[in-house]
């Protein structure tokens, strides 16, 4: 029987943290299970919540970190788990009561040892997808070897949708640990080192707030910033794997940067224009250009705390 370390990253999730706990407990399948929550220091209830649950639950596993980003506490988490597959998920998605047994059928059946699936939006007004979700089995998926250029496209990263056979993560950390944000530098890291399967299923629910309640997907500053930092660091760590997409990682990092000071602020716009002009001409290696782009967004970007 194989095991699966389910590791949740949780900041002030208390408005939906007992409706994932129950979604992630109450995974169907045949296999070992742990659970690890990391609350990054929350300063809401979800820490009781957390608990509470671990109290009547002696598979619950809680860590109070230093509050630091949900990368250093997906990095933590991970580095606390003990099962051969780790499952992440975010503090306020839900999983789809079939989506682990699926993943592990995609694993078993094509030896990847990254599995993903698909998610679907659902409103946090409305009733629970957990009460009316067929059940599921795997049916389409494809594999993708190496897929540096999907990851890079935004087509691979929803946190909650993957499955990782935990000796895929080497020695290094999961996540950059330089960047706040965890979506891109991890998928990116295993793109790098392993084939994928797409499982085309959706195995998890993803919650819309609505405009009201904030999320960290909301600060665009903070993504924009985080997707070249950790696009930017992808070349200069895996210079081998990135070789092919050098130059459209530093294009997109102009690009981003250059759309943003030209929304936000006249002043950035010399910087944004010189970075632009040196892309085109060619004159600057990709990971210094996608790295200066980075200068862009400002200090006001959050950095990681380990």
């Amino acid at each position: 029987m194989t095991g699966v370390s389910y590791v949740t990253t949780v900041y002030n999730k208390a408005a939906v943290l007992p409706e994932v706990i129950r979604s992630i407990i109450g995974q169907r399948g045949d296999f070992q299970r742990e659970y690890i929550f990391v609350d990054d220091q929350s300063t809401d209830d979800s820490a009781a919540i957390l608990q509470a649950h671990a109290t009547d639950n002696p598979m619950i596993k809680v860590i109070r970190r230093t509050n630091g980003g949900p990368a250093a506490a997906l990095n933590t988490g991970i580095a606390a788990s003990t099962m051969p597959f780790v499952k992440g998920q975010d503090g306020d998605d839900l999983l789809h009561p079939d989506a682990t047994q699926v993943l592990l059928d995609a694993h078993e059946i094509t030896g990847c040892d990254a599995v993903y699936g698909a998610g679907v939006y659902y409103k946090i007004t409305d009733p629970s997808p957990l009460d009316n979700a067929a059940p599921l089995s795997l049916s389409a998926y494809e594999i993708q070897p190496r897929p540096v250029q999907e990851v890079l496209q935004g087509r691979i990263g929803n946190p909650s949708g993957w499955l990782v056979k935990r000796s895929a993560f080497g020695s290094a950390p999961p996540c950059d640990p330089d960047v706040f944000i965890q979506d891109v530098s991890m998928p990116l890291r295993l793109a790098a080192k392993c084939d994928f399967c797409l499982v085309h299923h959706p195995v998890c629910f993803n919650v819309d707030f609505g405009e009201d309640l904030w999320r960290m997907s909301d600060n665009q500053r903070q993504i924009l910033h985080d997707v070249c930092l950790a696009q930017a660091n992808f070349l200069k760590d895996f210079p081998d794997a990135a070789k092919p997409h050098r130059w459209w990682i530093a294009r997109k990092a102009v690009g981003r940067a250059w759309k943003w000071a030209k929304r936000r602020s006249m002043r950035h716009l010399p910087t944004a224009l010189g970075l632009k002009v040196l892309l085109l001409s060619r004159l600057g290696e990709p990971a210094q250009i996608a790295t200066s782009s980075c200068k862009v967004f400002g200090d006001e970007v959050r950095r990681p705390v380990p």
